[in-house]
C-alpha cells in the first residue's frame, strides 16, 4: 500500500512496492504515469519515509547498504545525496522531518541504539 506522500516538482512522490521490488520511492505525474523514482537499496527495502519539501529539494529518511538509514536530499532530476549524520552502514534512526521557519528539523538516534 502506498504511503508517505509529498508533492514535489509537479509530481506526487510516495513509498510503494510491487511484485519485484521492496519499498522504494515512486512518483506519478499529473497524467497518472507512475514509476519508480529511486531504488535506494537494490535487493532490499530502502523504506523512504517522512517526505518533506524545502527550498526546491525533496528530503526524506531512507536506507541503503553503505549508509544505513540517513536523510536523503533529492533534486528535480531525482538525484539524491546522503546527508550522513553517523558515517557507515550502521546509519542513524531519523524521524519526524518537519519544516519550520525555512529550516529542516528532525529527531535522530545514532546507532547502535
Amino acid at each position: 500500500m502506498p504511503a508517505h506522500f509529498a508533492v514535489f516538482n509537479n509530481k506526487m512522490y510516495f513509498q510503494a512496492h510491487d511484485s519485484v521490488t521492496f519499498r522504494e520511492l515512486y512518483s506519478c505525474t499529473s497524467s497518472y504515469v507512475c514509476s519508480m523514482a529511486k531504488d535506494f537499496y537494490p535487493g532490499d527495502s530502502g523504506n523512504p519515509a517522512g517526505l518533506t519539501v524545502l527550498n526546491g529539494m525533496l528530503y526524506m529518511e531512507a536506507k541503503d547498504a553503505a549508509h544505513g538509514e540517513e536523510i536523503r536530499r533529492c533534486d528535480t532530476s531525482d538525484a539524491c545525496t546522503v546527508l550522513e549524520i553517523n558515517a557507515g552502514a550502521a546509519g542513524t534512526s531519523v524521524d519526524d522531518l518537519t519544516v519550520f521557519d525555512n529550516k529542516l528539523y528532525f529527531s535522530a538516534i545514532v546507532s547502535p541504539y
